[in-house]
């Protein structure tokens, strides 16, 4: 099974290398960028050209790499979440996880006053859940409770605003960054059951 990951704001690919040879010892093949002025790419970030790059890798994707006996799933974590989701209108992959993400960026912003305030002057949306209206494929949101980052209420709204199959999966004490860390067990284990509902649904391309 082929796996997109879309990493969040913090950091680039580098720092989540563990992570990705975790998805690698769990059958996935993955497949992931650093955006522009992110690690080793150049240019700088926006939400359009984070759109942009997106929208060049799955292109690339579907057309040249892609092999129909194999399912495919976007994954995106924090800000990464909405890039997945947006991934999602250019090419409907076969499931969905999006891990400590959030429905829109003025959802979040009701959580931070000073943010909200400055948020008036900013043409960032990152409209998640306006992205995947209309999408009919099996989603699953994972989300610490503890979330000092992306509030836990965040999550259960985005899993609320939702129209499709989906599954919500809390890890007890996790914060932002540490939910593959936490409770590997029980963060893998879900991981597993989602990926083998994936590989066992029809073929949709």
């Amino acid at each position: 099974m082929r796996c997109f990951f879309f990493h969040g704001n913090g950091g680039n690919l580098s720092l989540w290398q563990d992570f990705l040879i975790g998805l690698y010892h769990h059958s996935l093949s993955v497949l992931a960028l650093d955006y522009r002025g992110y690690g080793k790419s150049t240019g700088s970030p926006t939400e359009e050209g984070l759109y942009r790059d997106t929208e060049a890798l799955v292109g690339y994707f579907w057309d040249k790499v892609h092999r129909l006996d194999h399912k495919v799933i976007y994954w995106g974590r924090s800000l990464g979440g909405s890039i997945a989701a947006f991934a999602t209108t250019i090419r409907k992959p076969d499931g969905l996880i999006l891990e400590g993400s959030f429905p829109s960026k003025q959802s979040l912003l009701n959580h931070y006053p000073v943010l909200k305030i400055l948020g008036i002057f900013s043409k960032y949306r990152f409209p998640t859940t306006e992205f995947l209206d209309g999408l009919s494929r099996p989603v699953l949101i994972i989300h610490g409770d503890q979330d000092s980052v992306i509030p836990f209420k965040e999550g259960q709204k985005l899993f609320e605003q939702l129209k499709t199959e989906k599954y919500f999966h809390t890890l007890p004490g996790a914060n932002h960054n540490d939910l593959h860390l936490v409770d590997p067990k029980s963060y893998w284990e879900r991981i597993t059951q989602f990926i083998d509902l994936i590989g066992s649904g029809q073929d949709s391309h």
